[in-house]
């Protein structure tokens, strides 16, 4: 539980501090923006920018894997142990963990005006959400 927590911690730092995660991994992976192959002049302005807005991205990606974890780590309740309770348990870890990465991912793309981003969370959202709902309708029925 508590590895979830942190991975979940992790993903929310990633999203609201990306311009510290990137310096971090620069430090991390060159040593330092100075000791970077890349040229200073090419990792500046709109360039660092996006570098940073990829970085928010991988963190909603881990923070949406977080909440499966978690989830997944608690396990069913006790009442959830015939295997339609099951299914319903997973169908719900499942949609909680694409919801949240859903709704982190695409809300801070269209705050950082990488709407291109919402677009292609939306495709895949319904190309995710379809099946989905075709499940949990079976699960109604």
């Amino acid at each position: 539980m508590a590895l979830s927590v942190a991975f979940g911690a992790m993903g929310l730092f990633f999203v609201l501090s990306p311009s510290v995660t990137l310096s971090f991994f620069d430090w991390m992976v060159y040593g330092g923006t100075d000791a970077s192959p890349v040229p200073a002049s090419l990792m500046a302005g709109e360039t660092r920018r996006y570098a940073g807005f990829i970085y928010q991205v991988l963190g909603a990606v881990i923070f949406g894997w977080a909440i499966l974890l978690t989830l997944v780590a608690r396990g069913p309740e006790k009442a959830e142990t015939s295997p339609d309770r099951i299914s319903g348990w997973m169908w719900r870890c499942l949609a909680l963990s694409l919801g949240g990465w859903f709704v982190l991912d695409t809300s801070m793309s269209l705050v950082t005006g990488f709407w291109q981003n919402a677009v292609f969370n939306t495709l895949f959202g319904i190309s995710a959400a379809v099946p989905l709902l075709l499940w949990r309708r079976r699960l109604i029925s």
